[in-house]
């Protein structure tokens, strides 16, 4: 049997395998030219219609041949020994000539007796792996251009999609070109791929008509300062795309190769990445103009929410249902409600006892604005009313009305103020009519004062007329006194100011009030801090004003003696005095806590023969100086004047520099 076999392959083939007939449809559903071959005989045993296009043999003239006719080199010996590999032979055709193809060989039984031919011309195969190895490229860049979309940083994105570039369209080097803004030319942002020698800017002229691609490689026509640069680098091919819209380039991508050759849809390649590139830059410029817009919005809410939260003005945002959205601060304040607890509360249950606001609102609705309602007169959480002005001004929104904002304002402090000024001018008036009065009087007493005198020296030693002369002119040189005290009160201000050296000036001074401080058992202190600044004041009003603490220290200590101190030190920032502070100080038997408010105001005193100016004067020549004076008293324990003056600034040993 295996004898008949080997004289008859095809008859044995024919007679022992059913579906002969069907096994060339069979190969025909194969992709590539296929044959069958008896290993044992040499010869043909079918093949597919494939087979018979490529090389133009009939199937007559190919079944039971030699295979030699087809494949002069194929061993069978020398052919893979495993299935599915592939090797390269030269193939015969029908018209004399030969090509190169890529034989695959798949034995259909264990002792290789028949076996399957499957070919391909080598050029059609490379081409076909080329495809399959593009088309895993394809989703590679696909999948790197999705994940490029995500980064956010700008440089790291024109690298992935550069990197992407490189694999989608298999270019030597691709390079991104953005437009300058100040200048008509493109400036090279990154370069991706062999180091080729392209330009690190491109004129506007040079590029071509916009995002218009263009394409050029050796042996072609120049059209472009582009390609004219390419042909003078040495480039093998350039083909360049333009990324935005016709009048609105954002930049050129150019694909080029010293050596390689351009594939065949290189500038549509190109082009699809240029387009992904353009969205990006796209979204860049829309997100920098939504960040732009935001931070000024922030800065223009931030702006309205400070005003809002510290304007003295009470301020209630309304919605069109009349409903309260918002309070600021002094809102809260004015009518002693919680933004909380109205939320979402009616205006009308807030702003309560004016009928004036009802018909404001509607206007508002109606985009009427209200400047003002006039004096109203409101009412506060605790049921106290208070005088106010309000204010309604509609909201516009997209061309309509949206919300309703009203403006408080609460008269009652300035009714005070108002009230107060009055009384100050009042007080003012009456000040300058008792200096006027003061000044006027004095004259008259001086005269009474002389006539007494005279009086007194007509009258016999022993007449007791002199006695009530004697009260007489007690109560004139009182009033004198009195009269004496009003003008200077009245003049403090008109004082000039020069540069007082007080450490010469105190210690002058309680060298002068020694014999007196003795004479009732009073020690005095004095300690002034190195490198006191001197001051800006009048000397006169200054000694007026220790001459006065220094009586009511005495007048404190005059039963049982003690100490009178004075201490002096200074104050500022950076090595720069500022302020200069005095304390005058007592053991005497300290102020009534009672009295330590009023004890300032004019015509206060506790003592019975006092005018109740001393201390009203005092404060009066320190707020002339700039400066300020307040009192602490301990009863039985003693008393502290705090006076603080600016220290004079300028130039010389006493600049007012602090002790270091």
């Amino acid at each position: 049997m295996r004898e008949k076999a080997l004289r008859n392959p095809l008859g044995f083939f024919r007679n022992q395998q059913p579906g002969f007939k069907e096994l060339p449809s069979l190969l025909n559903l194969l992709p590539h030219p296929t044959v069958i071959l008896d290993s044992v005989a040499g010869t043909i045993v079918t093949c597919n219609t494939k087979a018979l296009q490529y090389t133009a043999y009939t199937r007559a003239e190919l079944e039971a041949s030699e295979y030699t006719r087809l494949f002069p080199d194929f061993q069978f010996n020398a052919s893979p020994t495993n299935a599915d590999e592939s090797v390269t032979y030269t193939i015969s055709l029908r018209n004399g000539l030969s090509e190169q193809v890529v034989v695959e060989s798949t034995p259909l039984d264990a002792e290789r007796h028949w076996i399957i031919l499957g070919f391909e011309p080598l050029t059609r195969y490379q081409k076909r792996l080329r495809n399959q190895q593009r088309q895993q490229d394809y989703l590679k860049v696909l999948l790197k251009m999705s994940q490029a979309m995500e980064i956010t940083d700008p440089d790291e994105v024109n690298v992935a999609f550069l990197e992407a570039g490189l694999m989608l369209t298999g270019a030597g080097c691709i390079a991104l070109y953005r437009v300058d803004p100040g200048e008509p030319q493109l400036v090279k942002v990154r370069q991706a791929g062999k180091d080729i020698p392209l330009p690190d800017t491109v004129l506007a002229s040079d590029v071509g008509r916009n995002t218009v691609p263009n394409f050029w490689a050796q042996g072609k026509r120049i059209r472009t300062g582009l390609q004219r640069i390419a042909r003078a680098s040495g480039l093998n091919y350039l083909a360049s795309v333009g990324i935005g819209e016709e009048n609105a380039l954002f930049g050129i991508l150019i694909a080029a190769d010293v050596d390689g050759l351009p594939e065949d849809n290189l500038l549509e390649m190109l082009e699809a990445l240029g387009t992904f590139l353009g969205t990006i830059f796209q979204h860049d410029v829309l997100i920098n103009q939504l960040r732009k817009i935001n931070l000024e919005l922030t800065g223009k809410l931030t702006i309205a929410d400070t005003i809002l939260e510290n304007v003295q003005d009470g301020v209630l945002v309304l919605t069109l249902e009349m409903k309260i959205q918002r309070l600021n601060p002094a809102a809260e304040l004015i009518l002693g409600y919680a933004l909380d607890e109205v939320a979402g509360t009616d205006i009308e249950n807030v702003l309560i006892g004016t009928e004036k606001l009802k018909p404001a609102l509607k206007l508002g609705l109606e985009g009427i604005q209200t400047p003002s309602l006039g004096k109203v007169t409101l009412h506060r959480r605790d049921g106290r009313s208070f005088p106010a002005e309000i204010q309604i001004l509609p909201i516009e929104q997209n061309g309509s009305i949206g919300s309703l904002i009203i403006f408080l304002r609460d008269l009652s402090e300035h009714h005070q103020i108002q009230a107060r000024t009055q009384q100050l001018e009042q007080r003012a008036l009456l000040g300058e009519v008792t200096a006027i009065f003061a000044h006027e009087v004095r004259n008259p007493l001086n005269n009474i004062s002389m006539a007494l005198q005279i009086m007194d020296m007509n009258f016999p030693p022993g007449d007791p007329n002199r006695e009530l002369v004697e009260k007489m002119k007690q109560d004139t040189d009182r009033l004198l006194h009195l009269m004496n005290s009003i003008l200077t009160f009245s003049r403090t201000a008109d004082r000039q100011m020069e540069p007082v050296n007080l450490v010469v000036f105190l210690e002058r001074l309680l060298l002068r009030w020694q014999p007196r401080m003795t004479r009732v058992n009073v020690k005095s202190e004095i300690h002034i801090a190195p490198g006191t600044p001197m001051i800006r004041g009048n000397e006169q009003s200054l000694e007026q004003v220790f001459t006065n603490l220094f009586h009511n220290a005495l007048r404190a200590m005059n039963d049982g003696g003690g100490t009178l101190s004075v201490r002096v030190n200074a104050s500022g920032q950076k090595g720069v005095a500022r302020m200069v502070h005095i304390d005058v100080s007592d053991t005497g038997i300290g102020i009534p806590p009672e009295n330590l408010e009023v004890i300032f105001n004019p015509f206060f005193t506790t003592d019975p023969q006092g005018t109740g100016l001393g201390l009203a004067i005092t404060q009066s020549i320190i707020t002339a100086h700039r400066g300020s004076i307040t009192v602490e008293s301990f009863p039985g324990g003693g008393t502290v004047f705090h006076i603080t003056l600016p220290a004079l600034q300028g130039t010389g040993s006493l600049e007012g520099k602090l002790p270091i």
